[in-house]
């Protein structure tokens, strides 16, 4: 978090420490399983899981910013576990 701090990155380290003490954020659906990675893949990158979490949480609080029900929604639509990324909120604010 101090390197964070000093290159000016702190938003993606809080998320990165987030994302670490939590669950995937990326759901399992064992039924459509083909669908789910394709939507997923959008948010991958393909050096880094790191900047895969930071690309997810990005995008879900963009959406979540609307209301919660929106971030539940880009949930659901995206494939994405939407408790995990609460907890990776929660876990943010924390930090």
């Amino acid at each position: 978090m101090i390197f964070g701090v000093l290159f000016c990155t702190i938003e993606p380290v809080l998320t990165i420490a987030a994302s670490l003490s939590s669950k995937s954020p990326f759901a399992e659906f064992f039924n459509d399983d083909g669908t789910a990675k394709a939507k997923q893949k959008q948010f991958m990158d393909p050096d880094s899981d790191f900047v895969t979490y930071v690309n997810v949480w990005e995008a879900y609080s963009k959406a979540a910013e609307k209301s919660l029900s929106a971030g539940r929604k880009f949930c659901k639509e995206n494939y994405l576990n939407f408790v995990a990324l609460r907890e990776i909120s929660d876990s943010r604010r924390q930090f």
